[in-house]
């Protein structure tokens, strides 16, 4: 069963391309990277997502589908796991969700425009990135740099907003 409370919550500080609202995120303290992704996550990301989340003790993921699509699961309950997270990736990677656990302590957006975001704590996002946070924003940027402008303007936001 979808938890619309939830579900309203990320309605709220989500816009309609997807950027997170910055007056939450400074609220919360969060750090939020984007990384450059082809069809959401690879098996790295996902090993190092089930790693981060298995750290921070959580059994069960909420995804919600950010697009008005037919015959595309507008709510996904999925086990936190490698096995969830292939799962989940290989029924959603041509759509725009929202994945978190119920208490929303964490992000990950997942774009269907070449990357995905991760936002939560700065010990949540360096443990999912596996880097610093300082070096996966330089990652980014050296993608973004050859990408659309909108790319570049995502880099630059999630700097300016975020805790770290």
């Amino acid at each position: 069963m979808i938890n619309e409370e939830l579900l309203q919550l990320l309605l709220s500080i989500l816009d309609s391309d997807y950027q997170l609202d910055a007056h939450y995120v400074r609220s919360k303290g969060w750090c939020v990277v984007p990384v450059e992704s082809g069809s959401h996550f690879d098996e790295s990301d996902i090993q190092k997502i089930a790693n981060a989340i298995d750290a921070s003790h959580y059994d069960k993921l909420n995804a919600f589908l950010l697009d008005i699509a037919e015959e595309v699961p507008k709510y996904v309950f999925f086990d936190s796991t490698v096995r969830g997270l292939q799962e989940f990736n290989q029924k959603c990677a041509h759509f725009n969700y929202a994945i978190c656990p119920d208490d929303l302590s964490f992000l990950i957006v997942c774009t269907t425009y070449d990357y995905f975001m991760i936002a939560g704590s700065q010990r949540f996002v360096e443990s999912v990135l596996g880097s610093g946070i300082q070096t996966c924003r330089e990652e980014f940027d050296r993608f973004a740099e050859d990408e659309p402008a909108v790319l570049q303007q995502i880099a630059s936001r999630y700097k300016e907003i975020s805790a770290s």
